[in-house]
């Protein structure tokens, strides 16, 4: 994690404008229990992007509330909404990796296999979906998709 964190902060440093890589940070904060440093870097990523205050105050009422697992539901509530209206993300599976929503986390896999996008090759990999593996459905996916070590 660190040597990603390192390489992240380089970049967007380098970059000026990375949105995509400091809403990444959230992630590795988050996997690393460094919630406060998460929030930080959704912040940053948020305002990277342009958000509005209306965001940044749901996002910080969300952390006050109840830590980085609301700021992460209210993230994939907003992420459904655009999903609704038919813009797909990869973000929504991680999120949901994150907050050990499995059920929603097969569907979202399941859709990604059909579409052959490359991010089920993170399944057996990524620390994100640690919470996957022992569900029954983790090894069974992993062997439909051709991704079960031998």
């Amino acid at each position: 994690y660190e040597r990603t964190i390192v390489e992240a902060q380089q970049l967007a440093g380098m970059a000026g404008y990375a949105p995509d890589v400091l809403l990444g940070l959230v992630w590795v904060f988050f996997l690393k229990g460094e919630h406060d440093r998460a929030f930080e870097s959704l912040v940053s990523g948020l305002r990277s992007l342009g958000a509005g205050p209306e965001i940044s105050d749901r996002v910080e009422q969300a952390f006050q509330d109840g830590g980085m697992k609301s700021v992460l539901r209210l993230w994939a509530e907003l992420m459904e909404q655009q999903d609704s209206l038919g813009q797909k993300s990869i973000d929504l599976l991680v999120l949901y990796g994150l907050l050990n929503e499995q059920n929603r986390c097969f569907q979202l896999l399941e859709l990604a296999a059909k579409q052959f996008h490359p991010v089920i090759l993170w399944l057996p990999v990524s620390p994100i979906f640690d919470n996957l593996r022992s569900d029954r459905r983790y090894n069974p996916f992993l062997e439909r998709y051709g991704l079960a070590s031998s």
